[in-house]
């Protein structure tokens, strides 16, 4: 299959590695994941480890361990097979999105809880500051922050509309495994119909800390050779 070309958008450098690491990414991750831990207790956890376990199984062909009982044990279980499953934070938004969906129905609240934990982070690392409206600006800092941690693609792609909304192409998402299987589970819906990406939430909720501006987003494409979402300003 031929690559994606998208001759409208600003595509970012390359960054110096394939995949992200295991580690660095899986641990950045798992810091909003304990926020949500902290929003409902152990009921999300031990759902949210069941799950994630039974991704893993079916990704590399083989029993998981039944002794896992807390996040750490499951981050450190999951970089161990990275050998076998090269993305194994793939299976992040999977269970995420299933534990969500048991336990309010939807996804959504605790994504939310999660990747601002993550924004604030990235905002901090970054030293982006609020009422900045430079979009190229704040997309280079964050860009080169996730490149500098070790969190980003391989490539990514924005273009500025004519409204103030920003769209971002991403050519090889290191999510789309576990994206693509909680979808054909019907676990992307959020509340207010619109379908879920946890690093689209993220990108939002860095925005608003860059901006002062709360922003939303909107899938244009998604899971077959690339994802393409929308970000805009959301006034009501």
């Amino acid at each position: 299959m031929a690559e994606p070309e998208f001759p409208d958008f600003k595509m970012s450098d390359k960054a110096p590695y394939e995949l992200p690491p295991p580690r660095p990414l899986t641990e950045f991750l798992m810091k909003g994941i304990k926020q949500e831990e902290m929003m409902y207790g152990y009921v999300f956890t031990s759902r949210f480890i069941k799950y994630a376990l039974e991704y893993m199984a079916q990704k590399i062909g083989e029993e998981t361990p039944k002794d896992i009982e807390n996040l750490d044990q499951l981050t450190e279980y999951i970089i161990s097979k990275s050998d076998k499953y090269p993305t194994p934070y793939a299976m992040i938004p999977y269970a995420q999105a299933k534990t969500e969906n048991e336990l309010q129905g939807h996804t959504g609240a605790g994504t939310t809880m999660e990747t601002m934990a993550l924004s604030k982070d990235a905002a901090k690392g970054s030293n982006i500051e609020g009422k900045n409206m430079n979009m190229d600006d704040i997309i280079l800092k964050l860009s080169q922050f996730l490149t500098a941690m070790k969190y980003s693609p391989k490539e990514w792609g924005y273009r500025i509309n004519r409204d103030g909304s920003v769209d971002f192409a991403i050519p090889k998402c290191f999510f789309r495994d576990g994206c693509r299987m909680a979808y054909n589970e019907n676990l992307l819906k959020r509340r207010d119909g619109k379908m879920r990406c946890g690093l689209t939430h993220f990108i939002c909720g860095y925005f608003k800390l860059a901006t002062g501006y709360v922003w939303d987003y909107d899938f244009l494409e998604h899971y077959e050779s690339h994802c393409t979402v929308r970000c805009s300003i959301r006034y009501h």
